[in-house]
């Protein structure tokens, strides 16, 4: 039974989702959406406007990473994305939440905020999804607006995002050392966070931060995603990512 995914090209989100389709080996084709036309996935049944979304070959409709994890386990069990032992089982779906609440989020906000602020990187998006006429129909701010207001991406929360960086990458060092993630057959947490860090490593000014052993893991987990992405966040507020490269 093929399967449907709607996505965009550099969502993290739906990199997660393609990893597991492959690791399921389900067939499916793919519908990547430019920038911006997100909300279109409501015009084919779904209800909000947001990607991944997956359309099932019985007509059924799954929106989110987390949701298609588990509705891809109930459709073809094996090779499984959760362990079949509660408590393991527990710590792995505990480590998606968290990657899919909060560490997704980061690269989420500070692209969404540089295409607020910068008319380079909204034509860099447009040109890497392969937009016709891309640089022309970056210049006007108004789609980047909604969204960088739809994901809280102001000033203030992406340099509290840069800030926590450090923090992130040391929860993700523990998961890996205590095996809920990093195993030999990757999970659904695998997948959640390993894309977030592939995200992460598509924005240029991170690259001294992203030379690290958890990108080089999340590079053994899912391809990369389109990148890099022009400069675009002050210098002041890359501070506490420097120091700590």
């Amino acid at each position: 039974m093929t399967v449907t995914l709607y996505s965009i090209a550099a969502s993290h989100p739906g990199l997660a989702v393609h990893g597991m389709l492959a690791r399921k080996g389900i067939d499916h084709r793919v519908v990547d959406l430019w920038p911006g036309m997100q909300p279109l996935v409501r015009a084919v049944g779904f209800p909000r406007h947001t990607v991944p979304a997956l359309l099932l070959g019985d007509g059924g409709r799954v929106q989110g990473s987390r949701p298609i994890a588990r509705a891809l386990e109930r459709m073809r069990p094996d090779p499984p994305l959760f362990p079949a032992d509660p408590e393991r089982r527990a710590r792995v779906e505990a480590a998606e939440r968290w990657g899919d609440e909060d560490l997704q989020e980061v690269p989420r906000r500070l692209t969404r905020w540089m295409a607020l602020e910068h008319e380079h990187t909204r034509a860099w998006l447009a040109e890497a999804a392969g937009v016709p006429f891309g640089r022309v129909l970056a210049r006007p701010a108004f789609q980047a607006r909604w969204f960088a207001h739809d994901s809280g991406a102001d000033a203030a929360a992406v340099r509290a995002d840069l800030a926590a960086l450090p923090d992130h990458l040391a929860e993700i060092e523990r998961l890996r050392a205590e095996g809920t993630i990093g195993g030999a057959q990757p999970n659904a947490a695998d997948f959640q966070i390993a894309a977030s860090l592939r995200a992460l490593e598509a924005i240029g000014d991170l690259a001294p931060f992203t030379r690290r052993p958890a990108f080089g893991w999340a590079a053994s987990v899912l391809p990369p995603l389109p990148g890099p992405m022009p400069p675009g966040l002050p210098a002041e507020w890359l501070v506490p990512v420097r120091e700590t490269a």
